[in-house]
């Protein structure tokens, strides 16, 4: 059971990291067309949010690969 929770959870995990890879690109080509400093800031500090986002994600999937439920996962299925 365990282990099929762990399954589960790596496909979640699988795909936020797809969907914030998309974000994080989508944002990139944003800022390159930003009309202004000012949305370019804004839109940096997006790609940063979404990068620390992204870091954890990568962090939550190496130990899943490994068998082991963050307890941030672990409490949220529950």
């Amino acid at each position: 059971m365990a282990s099929l929770n762990a399954a589960e959870l790596l496909a979640r995990v699988n795909a936020a990291i797809a969907d914030h890879i998309k974000l994080i690109g989508d944002r990139r080509r944003q800022l390159k067309k930003a009309d202004s400093r000012r949305s370019a800031a804004a839109i940096e500090r997006e790609i940063e949010t979404l990068a620390k986002r992204f870091d954890v994600l990568k962090v939550q999937q190496k130990a899943l690969k490994r068998g082991i439920i963050p307890d941030e996962l672990n409490d949220e299925s529950s």
